[in-house]
């Protein structure tokens, strides 16, 4: 990508301050059409600290990103972080210890190169891409389509939702800015960096300071730039008769016009996949910052991109929504251990509430063949009984003899059927009845009497 751009317009003030510590890079009564490579620091530190640092580190890092630029013509942002460490090293140099105010500066650098605008930032100075083609006052569009984010408590307690606009602009901290590029720090503040690839024709790039932020709004800023009539001298011109008389603070500025861009086949797409927050800043007063193109305008292209966008959340939402029904679902009606556990004691239950139905028959056939059984014993038992009630005690030694040898012979066969167990005793039983008998004939007989 080649760019050219015509004669830079710029302005630098001092408004109702004692010094002036805003510092462009590099002088402007040398700038011109070739030059690449802009920067902008705003100093604090009060008397000669806040001049000293804001020019020391703007020359520092011009001075390195011109001397080291690639043969390629590509801007990094390790380049640029390479031109911040040479800085930073510079202000240690030049820090005064025993100063009781400590010295910084912000920092807004511009640098045009072949992959298209890098664009980068410490503090409140900010950086503007405004393409004059999308202005419509009607509408409320500015034609501003990249602005930095303040890195300001200001701005923060805004993006939390904390702080209004309206109270933004009184509020008593909006000065108190959260990253300065400062001598002997701990842990050096890094530079947010965008690189812009689309760039056209009739395009301005415009960067300024808190100061200048004081009087003019987005809405201004792009109504002035956007008007027709206007030139490039006279639009720098009306830019600064905002501020002059009414600005407290310096206010300085570089305005940059694209002229023309033309395209290479062997440009890169992006030199480096940075994404630039950007915010409503202090005296931000349209609050609607054009961010794209619909045919030839980007803010246009941006809703429709962020539709897109919100259409694909809701999209997921609902298929993840679903799923998460779905393996719920399967869980608890088809994996739930619970329900198989449950399951499986039904199914043991309707095995026991059968086997009890069926057992009853077993139990039943059981009980009749001990019946069987018990009913012969008895039957076996009964001729004996009416024979032991009409004997006389004489007759209890040979009953007792008698039961001895039936019991020693009836041990071996204790292993026997019951039905071999009967008929022995059945025939014990005519033995004693036998001996009974003979017994009372002896007795009655005459032998017996003598």
């Amino acid at each position: 990508m080649k760019i050219t751009i015509r004669r830079p317009l710029w302005f630098t003030e001092i408004g109702f301050k004692d010094n002036q510590e805003d510092f462009l890079w590099p002088s402007p009564a040398k700038v011109n059409e070739r030059q690449r490579i802009f920067i902008l620091c705003d100093g604090m530190g009060g008397q000669d600290s806040g001049e000293l640092a804001s020019e020391t580190a703007a020359t520092s890092i011009g001075v390195y990103l011109t001397s080291h630029r690639p043969k390629d013509g590509y801007i990094t942002e390790e380049l640029l972080n390479d031109a911040l460490s040479y800085a930073y090293d510079e202000l240690d140099k030049k820090d005064n210890p025993s100063s009781q105010r400590k010295m910084g500066t912000t920092m807004a650098c511009v640098i045009l190169h072949r992959g298209g605008v890098l664009a980068a930032h410490i503090g409140d100075s900010r950086i503007y891409h405004i393409r004059p083609s999308l202005a419509n006052t009607e509408n409320g569009l500015s034609g501003i389509i990249y602005q930095s984010a303040d890195h300001s408590l200001v701005n923060d307690l805004i993006r939390a939702g904390e702080l209004t606009e309206e109270e933004a602009k009184t509020f008593s901290q909006k000065n108190v800015i959260t990253r300065a590029m400062q001598p002997h720090l701990e842990r050096r503040y890094k530079a947010e960096v965008y690189n812009i690839d689309d760039v056209q024709q009739g395009d301005f790039f415009f960067i300024c300071c808190d100061g200048v932020l004081e009087q003019l709004s987005n809405e201004k800023l792009g109504s002035i730039i956007s008007e027709e009539s206007f030139g490039d001298e006279d639009k720098a011109a009306a830019i600064k008769s905002v501020c002059d008389g009414k600005t407290k603070d310096n206010y300085s500025c570089w305005l940059i016009p694209i002229d023309e861009v033309t395209r290479e086949d062997s440009d890169k797409e992006s030199v480096e996949e940075v994404v630039a927050t950007v915010s409503s800043p202090l005296n931000n007063d349209d609050n609607n910052i054009d961010r794209g193109i619909n045919n030839k305008s980007l803010a246009q292209s941006e809703v429709t991109s962020k539709k897109g966008a919100s259409s694909r959340k809701w999209f997921i939402g609902i298929v993840s929504f679903l799923i998460l029904f779905l393996l719920c679902f399967f869980y608890f009606y088809k994996l739930n251990p619970t329900k198989l556990e449950s399951s499986e004691k039904t199914t043991i239950d309707s095995i026991s509430v059968d086997q009890k139905r069926e057992k009853p028959d077993t139990v039943k056939e059981e009980e009749e063949t001990k019946d069987k059984n018990t009913e012969v014993v008895k039957d076996k038992k009964s001729p004996t009984e009416p024979l032991k009630k009409s004997r006389n005690t004489s007759d209890k030694d040979v009953k007792s003899q008698d039961a001895n040898s039936v019991k020693a012979d009836s041990k071996p066969q204790e292993q026997e059927k019951p039905e071999e167990v009967n008929s022995v005793n059945a025939g014990s039983i005519d033995k004693k009845k036998n001996l009974l008998i003979n017994n009372s004939k002896n007795q009655d007989s005459p032998n017996g009497k003598q």
